[in-house]
């Protein structure tokens, strides 16, 4: 599929900037979304029936059950969108979620120590975890990241101590 590059676009991204005027943020968002619908066609099919579905929610969902092993994700979907439906919000989508990646990690070994796992790489399981903070107009800052449930909670009690 490089049906943009018969328009010398370089990307789908590009194509969408170049050919329908709407910002780099935009067309990101629109191809973000081709993507996730591919993957999860679940979350797209409730999201375009305009339930209790979010956006952001249904961004996250497809987050969530992308960690999990493929052959968990369909049905990780349907549960996580009925618990959305039945007005669970983005807390308890995340509780869930994570018990569903741990019972899918249950038959593997934790084997990593403080030095990484076998072969002395890295595997801790945190990494596709990140933070970034990008610094805005005059100084203000926007933080944004995967974090585990302990460290969104901790995040959490000190946004509200300083609130």
């Amino acid at each position: 599929m490089q049906g943009h590059a018969a328009d010398a676009d370089r990307s789908p991204r590009a194509w969408l900037v170049c050919k329908t005027g709407v910002t780099e943020g935009a067309a990101a968002g629109h191809v973000g979304w081709s993507r996730r619908a591919a993957a999860h066609p679940d979350v797209a099919v409730a999201l375009a029936a305009g339930g209790r579905l979010t956006e952001s929610l249904a961004r996250v969902i497809c987050q969530y059950t992308d960690k999990l092993p493929i052959q968990c994700r369909a049905q990780a979907d349907a549960i996580l969108l009925g618990a959305a439906e039945a007005g669970m919000g983005h807390d308890g989508i995340a509780r869930l979620a994570a018990e569903m990646y741990e019972r899918s990690r249950s038959d593997k070994p934790d084997d990593d120590g403080p030095d990484g796992g076998p072969g002395g790489d890295r595997d801790d399981g945190f990494e596709d975890r990140g933070l970034t903070l990008a610094t805005t107009f005059r100084g203000a800052g926007v933080l944004t990241g995967d974090l585990t449930a302990e460290c969104a909670a901790l995040a959490s009690a000190v946004a509200v101590v300083t609130a």
